[in-house]
């Protein structure tokens, strides 16, 4: 199973906001209290990355993406990241035992897990695990429901 479930990156520290891209709101930013409602917080990567809001306000306002596609129509939460800071994408796997049955098909396409953010971000930059909050720019996972439209949601929680 995977260990988290969401995934968001804040570009200013001074505004306390988060960007995210999460189901029945598609991508805006939010606060860290919002964000904590959405489950709890398992980690935070500090990255050496300088990133800019003219950088993504292109993306704020969009769809969420419950094709789960590669395309800059909508996005997922770790789409989001990913296509903001570069990284590269990978076999997708949906599992069997979490999600409904109309995502398996989808298995082996490119994407990439809140998962596969974290790995790609701790081997990269070789990042160990922090907690505070005061940083540059953040890229912060936790664990929660998984992004399923509501209707197919699965209330079954991988560790």
């Amino acid at each position: 199973g995977s260990r988290f479930g969401h995934s968001a990156i804040q570009i200013d520290p001074s505004s306390g906001l988060w960007l995210q891209s999460y189901p029945g709101e598609g991508v805006k930013f939010i606060t860290e209290q919002e964000l904590e409602a959405r489950g709890k917080i398992a980690a935070t990567l500090e990255i050496p990355v300088d990133i800019s809001l003219t950088q993504v306000t292109s993306f704020i306002g969009r769809p969420f993406d419950f094709n789960y596609s590669w395309s800059d129509d909508a996005f997922y939460c770790s789409e989001l990241l990913a296509k903001i800071l570069q990284i590269p994408t990978e076999p997708m796997h949906f599992n069997h035992e979490v999600w409904p049955k109309s995502y398996w098909s989808k298995d082996g396409q490119p994407g990439l897990s809140p998962d596969g953010v974290y790995r790609y971000l701790q081997q990269k930059y070789s990042l160990k695990l922090i907690r505070k909050k005061s940083m540059e720019s953040s890229c912060e996972l936790f664990p929660a429901m998984s992004e399923i439209p509501p209707s197919d949601r699965v209330l079954k929680y991988c560790d």
